[in-house]
């Protein structure tokens, strides 16, 4: 049996992980992409209007998954600190770092359900796009804490190997993702399909945690205790 602290805290960080992939799927993927309309301004602004409750539903989601960004950052450094202090508090920085990068971006989507509302829909996608261009700049400090992750998780050996390499393997998808968004759009459309990776490694990642609770190798069992000195034999 591990440590009941520890199961704890790796299953909570199981259960945080898979809301931040479901909130984070759902409020991009499905809200934003429904609502937004890229090169079309005027049909944004009516798709927005029309739905200005499912639109403050993905900004919930958003919060949520800021919320649990955070608590995964906590519970990490907490579980994985014994493997590489300093490595560890990279990691939970870096993924501090991207949460608020996040939530600075966020600030952009009430200006852009007002435009809606106005019918100025040349400013409610460009909210998107200022919103859209932050969210890429908070993943690529993501890249780096998939990276360190990638690290301890190996070191600390309870996760399978193949996860945390896919957890490392998703730094340059990241990050190959936000620099192209921000130097090269016309290349998203090819690196899009890579996402794929980060999706299933930390899918896998949160299932693990929350199924097995367990980050670090089990202890080997401890030797039995030797005879006393001139105890007697039969």
């Amino acid at each position: 049996m591990g440590d009941p602290t520890e199961t704890r805290m790796a299953r909570a960080a199981g259960a945080a992980y898979l809301a931040i992939i479901l909130c984070g799927v759902w409020a991009e993927g499905v809200v934003r992409g429904q609502l937004r309309v890229p090169g079309d301004p005027q049909a944004t602004a009516a798709a927005v209007a029309a739905h200005p409750g499912l639109f403050r539903a993905g900004m919930a989601a958003d919060a949520m998954m800021l919320a649990c960004d955070v608590t995964v950052a906590l519970l990490f450094w907490r579980l994985l600190r014994a493997e590489a202090p300093r490595l560890a508090v990279a990691a939970m920085l870096l993924r501090l770092v991207q949460a608020t990068t996040i939530l600075a971006g966020l600030s952009f989507l009430p200006g852009v359900l007002a435009a809606a509302r106005a019918g100025d829909g040349t400013a409610a996608l460009a909210g998107f796009g200022a919103h859209g261009l932050i969210y890429d700049a908070g993943l690529a400090f993501f890249a780096g804490n998939c990276a360190a992750m990638a690290v301890l998780l190996w070191r600390a050996g309870g996760v399978p190997r193949i996860i945390a390499a896919s957890i490392g393997l998703s730094a340059p998808v990241y990050l190959t993702g936000s620099l192209a968004h921000f130097l090269a759009p016309v290349l998203l459309p090819l690196v899009q399909p890579a996402y794929l990776l980060p999706l299933a490694a930390e899918s896998a990642l949160a299932l693990w945690l929350l199924i097995r609770a367990r980050v670090r190798r089990a202890a080997p069992p401890a030797d039995p205790p030797c005879p006393a000195a001139g105890a007697h034999r039969s």
